[in-house]
């Protein structure tokens, strides 16, 4: 299918909106059902207090105003009819959660009862955004694809105003995803130490914004005689502790000091090796381009193309950073931040 997808986007007329971006109707009809539905399990569950129904109603309310502000009802990142239902899943727990917090403070609820809440309301949502979105469409959307970007978006991507707001959320997330983690980190640290020794970090040059060089930190999964060649599906120099960190995405966690260094942002185009970003300068003029912005843990070629890129695929993956590099934006971050842990989550970015 996937080969399909890349078929149907060269044939096709270049993509310059982002793909899944629902009508008006479609929005306000998930907008309206996440309230709706959300105030009526609240006041199923808790409508004997007093203050319940009012609490409700205003949480609902807020929520759904804020992330129809926001634009998150107004797209969907799904690249193929399944993922439907895992986006919509997440999604709806990150909407659900505020007005449970807000309905459980106000009626001084117990926590077990505002789980109980939130599954059921997760439930219902989920089965009403999936079914909206699998309505609206019956073949994969094609991923939006760029030969090259305009410079309008070339300035943009240099304003001192995105350049702040896209620190700040670099910088929070990686804080937060570093709380949350850390103990991962750790247990995958004392694996590889025991499986075959040191160093626990594996460190490559890589080309960043404005081609600055620096040195990308991953968990190292290989042999320490692996050498630096190109890692290919099933490669016999991955350990088996290796494999199981590159199946799971944990072998990328360290870029989160790349993050919080300024070398690497949460979403952008992937950090390429020097002698391969020279190389492919060379073929491709507009190369150069997916420069502008800082490379990226997570990014929309890595969800919507593939996750293990091959030195040949160049051609194809780079229409997929111009395409990110310009439309860039906090919100396309968060909701590709939103699709990759959803992707991790149910191991399909592997």
């Amino acid at each position: 299918m996937l080969t399909d997808l890349n078929t149907r986007i060269a044939a096709s007329p270049e993509r310059t909106r982002i793909p899944e971006r629902l009508e008006t109707r479609f929005a306000a009809t998930l907008a309206a059902g996440d309230g709706g539905i959300a105030l009526f399990i609240a006041l199923v569950l808790f409508g004997g207090q007093s203050n319940t129904p009012i609490a409700a109603l205003v949480a609902a309310a807020l929520i759904c105003c804020a992330f129809w502000a926001c634009g998150l009802y107004k797209r969907s990142y799904a690249v193929y009819p399944r993922d439907e239902v895992y986006y919509a899943c997440t999604a709806v727990l990150a909407a659900a959660l505020p007005v449970l917090l807000v309905v459980g403070g106000v009626g001084q609820i117990s926590t077990g009862a505002i789980c109980v809440m939130l599954i059921f309301t997760a439930i219902a949502t989920s089965a009403w955004h999936a079914g909206l979105h699998l309505q609206r469409r019956t073949e994969p959307a094609l991923p939006a694809a760029r030969s090259s970007i305009t410079p309008a978006a070339w300035h943009a991507r240099e304003a001192p105003a995105y350049l702040l707001t896209k620190r700040v959320f670099d910088v929070t997330v990686a804080l937060l995803a570093l709380a949350a983690t850390l103990p991962i980190m750790v247990a995958a640290a004392v694996a590889i130490v025991l499986e075959s020794g040191r160093p626990v970090l594996f460190r490559q040059e890589r080309v960043g914004r404005d081609g600055a060089r620096f040195d990308v930190l991953k968990f190292r999964t290989m042999r320490r005689d692996a050498g630096s060649d190109w890692a290919r599906p099933g490669d016999a120099r991955i350990t088996r502790t290796g494999g199981f960190l590159r199946r799971t995405s944990i072998d990328e966690l360290p870029q989160l000091f790349n993050v919080l260094r300024g070398e690497m942002s949460i979403v952008g185009p992937r950090p390429e090796m020097a002698e391969f970003a020279e190389r492919f300068a060379r073929e491709l003029p507009s190369y150069v381009q997916r420069h502008i912005v800082t490379p990226g843990i997570t990014g929309w070629a890595q969800l919507y193309f593939k996750r293990n890129f091959r030195p040949e695929d160049v051609r194809e993956v780079l229409p997929y950073d111009l395409f990110y590099v310009e439309r860039a934006s906090v919100v396309i971050d968060a909701a590709l931040l939103l699709k990759t842990l959803v992707e991790v989550i149910f191991h399909r970015a592997v």
